[in-house]
């Protein structure tokens, strides 16, 4: 219905004259309006057309890859043009999409110049122009500036994004990421243990709190060298330093009860690994089949239970009888 009702805008948008036809009844169908369409503007501009239409439903559904591929055959001036409409989340999810769009069978990565890899290397050169971010006043630390906004919450579970800015002369990083912890409690205040994976027993800690990865993540890193479709990320550069660190979860909650997550800027890479760069808490309750998002809290150094749930991933991960897979990844050491 979208492709069908912007052939029928461009349509207007041009001034043609349609033919009448003989069964005027067929003449709103989608190929009828597009075949007057190529007559007219030409094929090149109906497939621009088609791709605007495109671009818009796959960036309102995080469809990355098909609006990455969306891009494909537009001008440079027509990227540009929709880049400037993302957030740097989105910019992060975008480049995701080019990733995967540049994934052959075999998953190795094939760019081809003019087109994924071109999207990509304007992508590349968008995100260096402005931030896209908002911080509230209560994220900032001595080290730069923390921020986050809860993208929507129903009774399913909410959405949210977080992000870091250093300040580049206050941290010896040359590269930053989130580190994520979580955990879930029944209505009764008590550690919901009813649905944890066996995968994440062994390093969940005494009072519930695990890294936020999957069975197929070997990374203790948000996102980073994972399989989860809905963990997006980018991490600091400092090649890049305007450009914020970026997480953005999609957390689902089924029965009364609480979800709390604590997620940290760790330096991934640099001269003091493992540096922890201030606290984001975030989380939601759901009571009567209502949730409720919690305020989204500030901290200058983690909590312990984020460096209990951290070492509990690297005693899981050193252990062979234990790890979730062979190429598990120690985290660095939480400083």
């Amino acid at each position: 219905m979208r492709d069908r009702e912007a052939v029928e805008e461009a349509v207007e948008g041009t001034g043609i004259v349609q033919p009448p036809t003989a069964a005027p009844e067929f003449a709103t169908t989608l190929p009828i309006r597009v075949l007057t369409l190529q007559r007219s503007v030409g094929n090149r501009s109906v497939n621009r057309i088609l791709a605007r239409d495109a671009w818009s439903d796959a960036v309102k559904y995080d469809k990355w890859m098909d609006a990455a591929k969306s891009l494909g055959d537009s001008k440079e001036k027509e990227v540009n043009d929709r880049l400037g409409q993302l957030n740097v989340g989105q910019l992060a999810a975008l480049l995701g999409g080019t990733r995967d769009w540049g994934t052959n069978a075999n998953y190795e990565t094939v760019w081809d110049p003019k087109t994924n890899a071109r999207i990509r290397d304007l992508i590349y050169a968008h995100r260096k122009k402005r931030t896209f971010v908002t911080f509230a006043t209560g994220g900032k630390v001595s080290t730069g500036k923390l921020g986050s906004a809860i993208k929507r919450s129903n009774a399913a579970g909410m959405q949210i994004e977080l992000y870091f800015l250093p300040a580049p002369d206050k941290v010896t990083a040359s590269e930053i990421a989130f580190v994520q912890v979580v955990r879930r409690l029944k209505a009764d205040g008590s550690v919901d243990r009813d649905k944890e994976q066996a995968y994440a027993a062994d390093r969940t800690t005494s009072n519930g709190w695990q890294v936020d990865a999957y069975e197929a993540d070997i990374s203790g890193f948000y996102g980073m060298k994972g399989l989860t479709p809905s963990a997006i990320t980018s991490p600091w550069y400092r090649s890049v330093p305007t450009v914020p660190a970026f997480m953005r979860d999609t957390a689902g909650i089924t029965a009364d009860g609480r979800f709390e997550a604590e997620a940290v800027p760790v330096q991934l890479s640099g001269k003091d690994e493992g540096k922890a760069y201030g606290s984001i808490t975030w989380g939601m309750t759901k009571a009567n089949g209502q949730v409720t998002t919690h305020t989204v809290g500030y901290k200058d150094t983690p909590s312990s239970d984020f460096k209990a749930a951290a070492s509990a991933w690297n005693a899981q991960a050193a252990n062979p009888a234990k790890r979730t897979s062979l190429d598990q990844q120690v985290l660095p050491t939480i400083k």
